[in-house]
């Protein structure tokens, strides 16, 4: 109960003072790289669980590991990943977000491939070391671009999609990594993966005055 009122509160105080804030771009230093957020992209510091992933990463050995991102918004995860030597390929159904991302490599004298795409829909299949997913959580269908940061169709086709189609871009070491919040229908994620024989295995539970996130691994589950 005291959640809901802290963040029914927090909805008609701070959220429209945060939209009026993005309205405009942002930019900050992230470990040394300089990020600007255009206006409309999903913000991944007012927004954290881009920086749950970015998290993750930090304990892996990126270098000359291809990684993908569908859905890279602002490419915070991307360009950071680039930093540390992962040779990135960014996708976005958002042409914007798609030009944010190259803005943000190229402003920090990094190389990466970046591709407007609904998920899949133009990245030929092959298999990638690293996938970091932090998808549209609700249900319904994006009346503009910058709603595909949220929704993720009325029927959750955007996670029919990326379950029924990863097997073409994993090999068996594939570390494919999805965060959620408690605010999505986690029981129907499951089930969609598992119907695409896919399991999803918590690795950490992130938890806020308002909200948890759950970092999971999506691991086949034939192996």
């Amino acid at each position: 109960m005291f959640r809901k009122i802290v963040k029914y509160s927090q909805e008609i105080t701070l959220k429209p003072l945060l939209l009026w804030y993005l309205r405009k771009d942002r930019s900050f230093n992230f470990e040394g790289l300089n990020i600007t957020v255009k206006a409309g992209i999903f913000h991944p510091l007012y927004f954290y669980s881009s920086l749950i992933l970015v998290r993750y990463l930090k304990n892996q050995n990126l270098l000359n590991k291809k990684l993908l991102e569908p859905g890279c918004g602002s490419g915070l995860i991307s360009v950071w990943a680039a930093a540390k030597g992962a040779k990135v390929t960014a996708l976005d159904i958002n042409p914007e977000a798609v030009a944010n991302t190259l803005w943000n490599a190229e402003n920090n004298n990094l190389v990466i491939k970046v591709i407007e795409s609904n998920l899949y829909s133009n990245l030929p299949p092959e298999p990638f070391d690293f996938i970091l997913i932090n998808p549209p959580y609700y249900p319904g269908k994006p009346l503009n671009n910058s709603q595909y940061a949220w929704y993720c169709g009325p029927e959750f086709e955007f996670f029919e999609t990326l379950f029924g189609k990863l097997s073409k871009y994993i090999h068996l070491e594939t570390e494919t990594i999805l965060v959620l919040s408690q605010d999505c229908d986690l029981e129907r994620i499951k089930f969609i993966a598992g119907k695409y024989n896919f399991d999803m295995q918590l690795l950490s539970v992130s938890r806020s005055l308002l909200e948890s996130n759950f970092l999971f691994k999506i691991k086949s589950a034939d192996h």
